[in-house]
């Protein structure tokens, strides 16, 4: 992509009539295979009132197929002629045609479970590739703030969506971001997922979006004048471009990104988020003096509304902002990538939430305008989790290696033993995706070329769940293994396995066993696991002494210094609340 501003004259752009668009989703086709320019879907979803809510037959879904790619002009994108054709399971069990209740928003495609994710009103839907929809976590009128299991959890207002690809979901919920832990793929019929909040900041920064780039492995949140990266549980946010704006004016900003008709938008950015890492300012001063604006405007002065922002495929991210949109370097550094005209805006924005088409297209609700803008930017979507499973020959690939696993054929060249377990395994295979065998097959030990390597005091089932992942990258790990597997993990210096887990442990986490985990996270030294298991704890206190007393009692036996440290936080919450 060119790094330079660029005037839309200069590119090919198609302005589509949609009703109300309100989200834009690419999923792998279903029932088509062929080449990759044609096993996928993607989906607009619509909330034209009178089609949602009218007391007809018609009055089902409105998400409709998004046809042609914009390559063969016989053939321009265009919409179907009639929304999909969805269902859902009544009370008794039956399949019924779908009819949306509350408004439809933003949409995500997510490979691990190999569905897309949508929010009705104030809950959050699954659209299963079999075209099945069912409620996943929240109430669709309900509001509220609180975690926990799917049916039981409530949201505020949540309007956007992203997915990490590996189990997990980020929901941007006015000031706060959610995480929702997605049931395993081999756990029991009708386990539910799991809401936990990731990030609580002010209700004043409204969060306007969500993305997460899997390249990296960063999750990013954009308020309307600034972008934010959050760590891995949540507890550090630093600011990457843009500053907020004081208190009050951000209306004008707030009024061009959307509202109306079901579409939230978000409250005036007052503050910067309770939280924001010291080191976010330099951050923003340095992208604030990186290239210069699109169309003559100039070195970049900041953001002025942001409406939405996308991951792209070397590791950046765009911004839709007012009538640009920039590219933001992993580095904060910001560049202006195309400055749209008057007639191609939608109250003053380019428009929400920005999506890559496979073809490379970036595509923008206009909600207001009742239109898709599609520009032709030459991009390429971003890598897995979303774009692998659009190629039948990586699904392939990953089919052959659980065969190759599951069924030996004599190209084996090494055997693990681990307790009284014995594993054949493909020497090539386990030094390419594990660093402790790289480094064993690598080094001058007599491991090194040996046939048998016997792991000591490990665990059979652990390694036989992390030998999996080796081969074909699953993680759909059994809860009750979850302890075991991150142990052998961490001793396998597979790290981003490590983090995945802690975060399935802290979604998991229950009154009745926060104490044995927190006992559990210190004894192994996971030190950013125990301090997000301590802020569990001590917002769930009453609960924890209700339904487990003597668990409290055996931690000031087994841990003083623990039941120390969580007094001390308990007495400055007490104080904190005083003072208010």
């Amino acid at each position: 992509m060119v790094e330079t501003s660029a005037n839309l004259d200069n590119l090919e752009k198609v302005s589509l009539p949609v009703p109300f668009p309100v989200a834009i989703v690419t999923r792998p086709h279903p029932g088509i295979s062929g080449s990759p320019n044609c096993n996928y879907q993607t989906l607009v979803f619509s909330n034209e009132r009178d089609a949602l809510f009218s007391s007809g037959s018609g009055a089902r879904s409105c998400i409709f197929e998004l046809l042609g790619d914009g390559s063969d002009p016989s053939a321009p994108f265009r919409l179907a002629a009639l929304a999909l054709e969805l269902k859902e399971r009544s009370p008794d069990g039956r399949l019924v045609p779908y009819t949306c209740q509350v408004a439809l928003h933003r949409a995500v495609y997510d490979s691990y479970s190999k569905a897309v994710y949508f929010v009705e009103g104030r809950a959050l839907m699954r659209l299963g590739s079999d075209d099945v929809v069912a409620p996943l976590a929240g109430h669709r009128e309900l509001c509220g703030a609180n975690d926990g299991p799917g049916g039981a959890a409530r949201f505020q207002l949540p309007h956007s969506l992203a997915a990490d690809g590996a189990g997990s979901l980020f929901v941007a919920d006015c000031g706060t971001v959610r995480r929702v832990v997605l049931p395993g793929l081999h756990e029991r019929e009708g386990a539910e997922a799991v809401v936990t909040t990731l990030y609580g900041g002010p209700w004043s920064a409204g969060f306007v979006d969500v993305a997460y780039e899997s390249t990296t492995g960063r999750l990013y949140a954009a308020t309307i004048s600034a972008v934010y990266r959050l760590s891995d549980e949540g507890r550090v946010i630093t600011r990457v471009a843009g500053c907020e704006a004081a208190s009050g004016s951000g209306s004008a900003a707030a009024s061009n990104w959307g509202g109306g008709n079901g579409l939230p938008a978000p409250a005036a950015a007052a503050a910067v988020p309770a939280g924001a890492a010291p080191e976010g300012a330099a951050a923003a001063t340095s992208a604030g003096s990186a290239a210069g604006g699109g169309s003559g405007a100039g070195q970049f002065q900041g953001f002025g509304g942001i409406s939405g922002l996308v991951a792209d495929v070397d590791g950046g991210l765009l911004v839709a902002d007012r009538q640009h949109v920039y590219r933001l370097e992993a580095d904060g550094g910001v560049a202006s990538v195309i400055c749209v005209g008057k007639s191609d805006t939608s109250w003053g924005a380019v428009g929400c939430y920005p999506c890559i088409l496979p073809n490379g297209w970036l595509a923008l609700c206009q909600y207001h305008d009742r239109r898709l803008l599609l520009l032709h930017l030459g991009l390429q979507p971003a890598p897995a989790p979303q774009r692998a499973v659009w190629h039948e020959g990586v699904s392939g690939l990953l089919g052959d290696l659980a065969a190759l696993l599951a069924c030996p054929d004599g190209s084996e060249d090494v055997e693990v033993a681990v307790g009284g377990a014995c594993f054949r395994c493909h020497r090539v295979i386990l030094a390419a995706r594990c660093a402790y065998f790289r480094r064993l097959f690598a080094g001058s030990f007599a491991d090194s070329r040996a046939r048998k390597v016997v792991l000591q005091d490990a665990d059979p089932d652990a390694f036989s769940h992390l030998l999996r992942h080796m081969y074909t990258g699953d993680l759909s790990f059994p809860l009750a293994s979850l302890r075991a597997v991150a142990e052998l993990a961490d001793r396998l210096l597979l790290h981003q396995v490590v983090r995945h887990v802690h975060r399935r442990l802290l979604a998991a986490a229950q009154p009745e066993g926060v104490v044995a985990d927190m006992l559990w996270a210190q004894r192994q030294g996971f030190t950013d696991l125990l301090a997000s298991l301590k802020e569990w704890y001590l917002e769930h206190q009453t609960q924890v002494l209700a339904a487990a007393p003597d668990s409290v009692r055996e931690l000031f036996v087994a841990a003083p210094a623990l039941m120390y440290d969580l007094h001390c936080a308990t007495v400055r919450q007490a104080q904190q609340q005083q003072r208010k």
